[in-house]
């Protein structure tokens, strides 16, 4: 393939001729796998129940301090350009690495969606958000009608 038409992206270009394909469909699993599992780390903190399931995936990014540069590399805006920089990223090992530990976890503790001592597995974990979100929705509504006029 001719890549001079895009010379003026010298650095990413250059890692891209450097890269095996082998190397690029990697970093397409890595990027690809990483997606779901940084939804999961950023739910956590949008009232989502915990479970040591999901605790011990969300430690495995935080004690290799993840959390912020995994936050920048899966953006909300999935353009073009934003999928080549992640997937550039993703050529680097640390994020192969993560992306095998959080693989790891998850298979020796499945049961994400399981409240401790909650025999209603999935069900009663929605049923627990469910009810976390409405706890606050009803909490700022109360904030709301008890805060004086003007503020």
């Amino acid at each position: 393939m001719d890549w001079s038409p895009l010379g003026h992206v010298a650095l990413p270009l250059e890692q891209v001729r450097q890269a095996s394909w082998e190397e690029l469909i990697q970093a397409r699993t890595v990027l690809t796998g990483l997606r779901p599992f940084y939804a999961l780390y950023v739910m956590h903190g949008l009232f989502m129940p915990d479970t040591p399931a999901l605790a011990a995936l969300r430690a495995r990014i935080d004690e290799r301090g993840l959390g912020s540069p995994l936050t920048q590399m899966i953006s909300i805006d999935t353009g073009p350009r934003q999928f080549a920089d992640a997937l550039l990223s993703c050529l680097d090992p640390i994020w192969h690495e993560l992306h095998q530990a959080l693989m790891d976890q998850l298979q020796a503790d499945p049961d994400l969606f399981c409240l401790p001592g909650d025999h209603t597995r999935a069900t009663g974990f929605v049923e627990s958000w469910i009810r976390a979100l409405r706890e606050q929705t009803q909490l700022a509504r109360s904030r709301r009608r008890t805060r004086p006029p003007g503020r």
